[in-house]
């Protein structure tokens, strides 16, 4: 996957397969999911690669991802994964 360094933070981009896009698009009809999501930690990081991919009031729902991995779903009350 490729992607853009955008300041200091990691250039990983994640498709989603229609699965886990349907998944994050049934949580909220009014908000619209994207297919491609980028890593928001910093570059250089390691371990998983993390997107914030929808906010529902004080949940987060994180994708979570390596290079070998599909994406999963993760949540976290935090604004940070």
């Amino acid at each position: 996957m490729g992607g853009v360094v955008i300041g200091d933070r990691c250039y990983a981009t994640v498709l989603l397969d229609e699965e886990l896009w349907r998944s994050l698009a049934a949580r909220d009809l009014g908000h619209e999911v994207g297919w491609v999501h980028g890593c928001a930690l910093e570059h250089g990081h390691r371990g998983d690669h993390h997107a914030l991919a929808y906010r529902a009031g004080p949940l987060s729902y994180w994708l979570q991802w390596d290079e070998r991995r599909r994406p999963r779903i993760s949540t976290s009350s935090s604004d940070r994964p």
